[in-house]
């Protein structure tokens, strides 16, 4: 083969690559766009209202990513399509070269989306939010009595890409009455939660103190994520909060 062939060889691989990458680029675009849109919205009153938003939210969320992955995938076969069209119709592009390329970034494209809804069980987690819902609806919460630990951290929702969002939500650790199981629950922001800092849970000291000093509480949750849906302060201990 001579340059000129090898020349119209290379230009005609870069014809098919550039296509390919732009909509894979653009897939990758648009999985940002999705990661800053505000799904978590605020507003609502009375109990339940802002983690009912919260878990709406979720669902919208994990609903983007399936249509985002299945959108990428769709993406690039149109777009391979069309090039092994444009092959079969040039002389100067290699069909057996232009389907391999094509079949390669599709199954790249296919292992990617897919891969992250399985990996991450997606649609596990658009199923148990949906169950949340449901539950805070029914009213059908989990409940408890516990103590609240003062150690709190802003959490990432459940889900792929979360961690880089920033949608309003607090991990707390509670125990229950007896002081034999923690509890992670996450509370939202919008709640206007206030833990009360003179009475505070000491993991350190005894359970005879910390039911004399600190404060306790009563909790709703939801079942699958535990978010909290309301927070109740129970009566003021009548201890004087100074140790043992």
């Amino acid at each position: 083969m001579g340059v000129g062939g090898r020349m119209r060889d290379a230009l005609g691989r870069l014809a098919l690559l550039t296509p390919l990458l732009a909509a894979m680029l653009a897939l990758g675009a648009l999985v940002l766009v999705l990661n800053h849109v505000d799904w978590f919205v605020s507003g609502g009153e009375g109990d339940g209202a802002y983690t009912l938003l919260l878990l709406q939210g979720c669902r919208s969320w994990y609903v983007a990513l399936a249509v985002t992955a299945a959108g990428g995938f769709l993406l690039v076969l149109a777009v391979g399509l069309w090039l092994i069209v444009a092959a079969v119709r040039s002389a100067d592009i290699p069909v057996r070269q232009t389907v391999f390329m094509v079949l390669v970034l599709l199954g790249v494209t296919g292992a990617i989306g897919g891969g992250m809804l399985v990996l991450e069980d997606v649609p596990g987690l658009y199923r148990q939010a949906g169950e949340d819902l449901q539950a805070i609806e029914d009213g059908r919460l989990e409940e408890a009595v516990v103590w609240i630990s003062p150690k709190t951290r802003q959490a990432a929702l459940p889900g792929p890409w979360s961690s880089a969002r920033e949608d309003g939500l607090t991990r707390i650790g509670v125990i229950n009455e007896d002081m034999s199981r923690w509890l992670e629950l996450y509370v939202p922001d919008a709640m206007g939660f206030a833990m009360d800092r003179e009475h505070p849970f000491n993991e350190n000291w005894s359970y005879q103190w910390n039911r004399e000093n600190a404060r306790q509480y009563q909790v709703f949750y939801t079942p699958n994520f535990h978010f909290a849906v309301t927070i109740r302060p129970l009566a003021e201990p009548a201890g004087s909060g100074e140790g043992p």
